[in-house]
């Protein structure tokens, strides 16, 4: 069984972009991921939109005070369930169907990988 993924979604009045965010995860050719969503408080219908997502995914929906995208960072790692732990902006979107599948496979054949990078595609 593939290990668990967690996507941890940083997010603040996002609410232009992040239906797009969540929509490119579809493309994804890894099924067993979690998605955290780490929100700081948004007041523009950010969390209306991420609600209707929560019988898509695996999804938790995580309310922080806002105190910056690195305090949401933490509190997503803190909130995972998953072996691994994936960083995805608000505003970001998968480009690549293989980013977290190439990546699995390289943290689990090379015990000296602690961290990969990928590309992501954040739209104008």
């Amino acid at each position: 069984m593939e290990p668990l993924v967690s996507i941890v979604i940083p997010t603040l009045n996002s609410a232009k972009t992040i239906r797009k965010t969540l929509e490119s995860i579809k493309l994804l050719n890894y099924s067993n991921v979690e998605l955290i969503v780490v929100d700081g408080k948004s007041d523009d219908g950010t969390l209306d939109i991420v609600k209707e997502y929560k019988n898509v995914y695996n999804l938790r929906i995580v309310i922080e005070e806002r105190r910056g995208r690195g305090v949401a960072y933490n509190r997503g790692v803190l909130e995972s369930k998953g072996k691994y732990v994936a960083f995805l902006d608000s505003d970001a979107t998968i480009a690549t169907p293989g980013w977290i599948s190439d990546a699995v496979k390289v943290m689990e054949t090379d015990d000296k990988v602690a961290v990969v990078f990928t590309k992501v595609y954040s739209p104008p």
